[in-house]
């Protein structure tokens, strides 16, 4: 197992992995991550704690950093709670890009997430019920351009 650059990340994703701790990639990172960079569909399983986030999350940021435009990505999740998680790694991994991301999950007003969809965020985290609340009732979310689900 090499470091991060081994696994096809950019300089500056391996570089601002380093900053965070993270110095190599985990086995679920090192088999989903260059399939991911090469436009192949992928499904990994892991143990908590094993780095399965960062294995989508790096590839994704990598690719956005070449063609940033609006909504590039879509994560649906079960839950809130994940959502939440998963958005934090996409925007302190993100970070150097300056990303714009979107939790779209129950429990939060729609109005006001609507117009955050409305401003093109770069990645939109969200859970099914509340996505599938948008796409019916507004015409702010827009699939066609999502380059990852």
């Amino acid at each position: 197992m090499g470091d991060l650059s081994s696994v096809g990340l950019s300089d500056w994703l391996v570089k601002q992995c380093k900053q965070l701790g993270i110095n190599k990639p985990t086995p679920v990172q090192e088999n989903c991550i260059p399939a991911i960079l090469e436009g192949r569909d992928c499904m990994g399983c892991a143990k908590t704690g094993s780095g399965k986030t960062a294995a989508f999350v790096l590839p994704v940021l990598q690719k956005l950093s070449e063609d940033p435009y609006g909504i590039f990505c879509l994560v649906l999740t079960p839950t809130r709670e994940l959502a939440y998680q998963i958005a934090e790694q996409f925007r302190v991994l993100g970070k150097p890009l300056g990303l714009r991301d979107c939790i779209v999950v129950g429990g939060m007003d729609m109005v006001s997430q609507a117009l955050e969809l409305s401003n093109q965020p770069h990645v939109v985290v969200a859970t099914p019920g509340r996505l599938a609340d948008h796409v019916r009732s507004s015409n702010t979310f827009n699939m066609s351009k999502i380059k990852f689900l």
